[in-house]
């Protein structure tokens, strides 16, 4: 019948295309001068194992050095090779939809599901591709490669989770620092512009200073101005009563009977250059004068500590001079004066930044104070209290002063 003729033609076709070495379909076909055709593969490897080129059938030597690829019959063992494959595809499908199970793959050369799985290529493989393409290679079951990929998958899941949670801590960290910078750069500011507050208002009341010095100046040029002004008024009077009588005496008719003389007055006294204002007093060096006093006023920190570096149990100064030890109930530790100090209590500590050399002492509140100075940073490590320093001097104490000889 037709239905039994088509599974014996493609039995026929399977035998005729099937290698009797691997007994899988022809891959690279080679037909040897006795007409037997093996895989490529499966002869070259055969040669190399028997050290011999004889047939593996027939066992008669194969004089050719280089044989040929058989196109047509590579050709049609690649299309028997599909079919077989889209006909496996089909039935597995076709069982799985009357089963309702999920259908398994299958192997891509080869028309049924892989029961072995490769370790060294991680793929799922049948016993002959085991054979031709994973010679040497740790092959395993199926069932014990999947629980090893579970168990990768797995170790990989939580290594993501743990980078995940990791950048979300970072994020957070990034997230909180960026808002602790808007409240630095507001603190920054709100310093900043009192700190030129006050400069402006030193400015003012030393503008205030020199107007009103101006002002006094011209108030004892008014003074030493108003009499010499009343004395020439009544001068000025005096002259005009005598040109008077001197001009009634001229035009008299009697002039030589009527005259009588008059003495004249004395001359006119010169001007005083003192009765100007005194410039020199009131302009001369007057940016230097209240620069020099803006000196005074401003105190020059050749070392100032860093608020980034200092422990959060510490509270530094508005001026970065200083630092304070702050305790849950108490703040009992300030150090005071201009020093590159590191401040411990084994885990605390404040960088600085700055030059200095001689003798420096500082004043402390408390006693129990451990200060150590170092002329380097120290990092992050802890501090002894007993610790030699590799460069500079350092000098400890408990007391309520603490010197310090350092070199530069």
């Amino acid at each position: 019948s037709q239905s039994g003729g088509v599974p014996m033609a493609e039995s026929l076709l399977d035998s005729f295309l099937t290698c009797p070495v691997c007994l899988q379909t022809f891959t690279e076909p080679l037909t040897l001068g006795c007409n037997h055709t093996f895989c490529s593969s499966c002869v070259l490897q055969y040669w190399h194992q028997q050290d011999t080129r004889n047939c593996p059938v027939c066992r008669r030597r194969s004089s050719k050095e280089h044989l040929p690829v058989n196109f047509a019959l590579r050709e049609l063992s690649e299309q028997f090779r599909q079919s077989m494959l889209l006909s496996a595809q089909q039935q597995t499908e076709e069982t799985k939809e009357e089963t309702g199970e999920v259908p398994q793959s299958v192997c891509p050369s080869h028309p049924q599901v892989p029961p072995l799985f490769c370790l060294d290529d991680m793929q799922a493989l049948c016993p002959l591709c085991e054979f031709c393409l994973h010679p040497q290679h740790k092959v395993v079951r199926a069932e014990w490669g999947e629980e090893i990929l579970k168990d990768q998958i797995i170790s990989q899941l939580q290594t993501l989770a743990e980078q995940r949670q990791s950048c979300e801590q970072l994020l957070e960290n990034y997230e909180e620092m960026q808002c602790y910078a808007e409240e630095q750069a507001f603190y920054c500011e709100r310093q900043i512009r009192a700190v030129f507050s006050r400069l402006q208002r030193f400015l003012q009341e030393e503008e205030q200073r020199a107007v009103s010095a101006l002002r006094d100046e011209q108030n004892k040029q008014a003074q030493a101005m108003g009499p010499q002004l009343q004395s020439l008024r009544k001068r000025l009077t005096s002259l005009d009563h005598h040109i008077q009588e001197l001009e009634k005496q001229l035009h008299s008719e009697d002039l030589i009977h009527s005259y009588s003389p008059m003495p004249l007055p004395r001359a006119p006294p010169r001007l005083s250059i003192k009765l100007t204002l005194n410039l020199a007093k009131v302009l001369g060096n007057l940016g230097f004068k209240a620069w020099s006093r803006m000196r005074r006023e401003v105190q020059y920190r050749p070392v100032i500590l860093d608020p980034n570096t200092a422990s959060p149990w510490l509270r530094l100064s508005e001026d970065l001079s200083g630092v304070r030890y702050h305790d849950i109930n108490r703040s009992f530790l300030i150090i005071h004066r201009d020093s590159r100090i590191l401040t411990q209590s084994w885990v605390q500590k404040a960088s600085a930044a700055g030059v200095i050399s001689g003798t420096w002492r500082w004043t402390t509140i408390k006693t129990g104070l451990l200060v150590s100075v170092k002329s380097q940073s120290i990092g992050k490590r802890s501090l002894n209290m007993f610790q030699k320093l590799d460069t500079g001097v350092c000098h400890t104490t408990m007391g309520n002063t603490v010197m310090f000889s350092l070199k530069s």
